[in-house]
């Protein structure tokens, strides 16, 4: 599950905490009072593999309470199921989230496993055909007939998710919809930690460094006088924005687009080959019908007449914007070409900023300093939505460069967000 920005930021926005800990997990920092925050700091390998086990036993039996309900009914099974997704969820959270923050090998190996075990109990809950069977009996009684707004959306988006999950399936075609979900899951999971993984940097002299900002320049600055330049999203910009030397964009902009190539052009073989073969298995033409039918969009026909009636108006806009972009290279380098290299148009469109409209974003920079920024952002926020942001001081974080701060409303506290915003190795680079 993905984790959305909030105006560019990369927030992370975690429930505070479950249930109340039993005695057997008094120790374990995830499990503490509902909103009390989880001790990050603190978090072992060792903590994230018992929340897991503790969370899929705990499910186990909440799963057996209801299906052993002899009266159906929207409280003990409907309400009782989005709790224990809450639960479940949370968890699942927790533990991908330190799979793609952690500075601790451990922990990250440990999360990615625990999110996989936990995300592989939600399927099978999914396909759980007792629990299927009450559901479709509550939705047989009066008390059904009766319900009214977000508790009957509640009903019929559940029975949805368990249909669209293979619960009607059996023998054979149930089991390959296990296996197959369970492999798209390990391979999504294998592609991402792969690229998070390739760290090997471009390395550059003096030379191949011209037109770059100092301060930028000074970040991956080593003791032999040389640059070792990260291929993540954090450099793209500056990079293919300012290099002055062909070759130095060149080399980041194909080594950026070909990132972990070597292992992950195999994956992505395996995804679609899995994707397609799923789809078939819930009688769907391809994923993306299948993927999109409990979308909005509703299939792919209405996507593609989006994007294309997008294309269709930008088009002519684009292709005016490219060719002043090639005769203003052409301009500089004294050539008569009539096409520009992808790794040449961030660079001429920045240098067309400079040069004819004294627009620098390296200027602009200057007087937008993230504490400032950021501070603008959460006073936005807070007159919108009538909260109040409190940073929390020496806060039980997972890095020392990560921020906790508590929201609250009418001065009562209602939950927290952590703000992760930099680079660093192994960590997902994406914002």
């Amino acid at each position: 599950m993905s984790i959305k920005p909030v105006l560019g930021l990369c927030v992370l926005v975690l429930l505070a905490a479950c249930n109340k800990p039993e005695k057997t997990m008094t120790n374990n920092p995830f499990l503490v009072p509902l909103n009390q925050s989880v001790n990050y700091k603190n978090v072992t390998a060792a903590d994230v593999k018992d929340y897991a086990a503790y969370i899929i036993q705990k499910t186990d039996a909440d799963i057996a309470a209801i299906t052993s309900v002899q009266n159906p009914g929207f409280q003990n099974v409907f309400v009782a199921l989005d709790n224990m997704y809450n639960q479940t969820y949370t968890a699942n959270n927790n533990c991908f989230m330190l799979y793609w923050v952690s500075p601790d090998a451990d922990i990250r190996k440990e999360g990615l496993a625990a999110y996989q075990r936990i995300d592989s109990l939600q399927r099978t809950l999914y396909a759980n055909k007792a629990v299927f069977a009450q559901m479709t009996k509550f939705v047989q009684s009066e008390e059904y007939q009766q319900l009214q707004g977000p508790d009957k959306i509640l009903v019929d988006d559940l029975l949805t998710d368990f249909e669209r999950s293979g619960v009607k399936l059996t023998g054979e075609k149930a089991a390959a919809f296990q296996q197959l979900s369970s492999e798209i899951n390990e391979v999504s999971a294998a592609y991402s930690t792969n690229m998070n993984a390739d760290t090997e940097p471009l390395v550059l002299d003096e030379a191949g460094a011209e037109g770059l900002p100092e301060n930028f320049k000074n970040s991956y600055k080593t003791d032999y006088g040389t640059y070792e330049i990260p291929i993540i999203n954090a450099t793209r910009e500056p990079m293919l924005q300012n290099a002055a030397k062909a070759e130095t964009r060149k080399a980041f902009y194909i080594r950026f687009y070909n990132r972990a190539a070597d292992t992950n052009l195999a994956l992505l073989d395996s995804l679609v080959q899995n994707r397609y073969a799923l789809a078939q298995l819930m009688d769907y033409p391809s994923y993306a019908d299948y993927y999109l039918d409990a979308q909005m969009a509703k299939n792919p026909e209405n996507v593609w007449a989006f994007i294309n009636g997008l294309v269709e108006r930008v088009k002519p806009k684009a292709e005016k914007d490219i060719e002043a972009l090639i005769q203003f290279k052409n301009k500089v380098e004294g050539t008569t070409a009539n096409t520009i290299d992808p790794w040449d148009i961030d660079y001429y469109h920045n240098q067309l900023l400079l040069t004819q409209y004294n627009v620098d974003y390296e200027k602009i920079r200057e007087y937008l300093p993230m504490e400032a920024c950021l501070e603008g952002v959460f006073e936005i926020y807070q007159e919108l939505l009538g909260f109040e942001f409190h940073k929390v001081e020496n806060p039980p974080v997972w890095h020392e460069e990560v921020s906790l701060h508590e929201v609250y409303e009418n001065g009562k506290l209602k939950g927290r967000f952590y703000l992760d915003l930099f680079p660093r190795p192994n960590k997902e680079s994406w914002f």
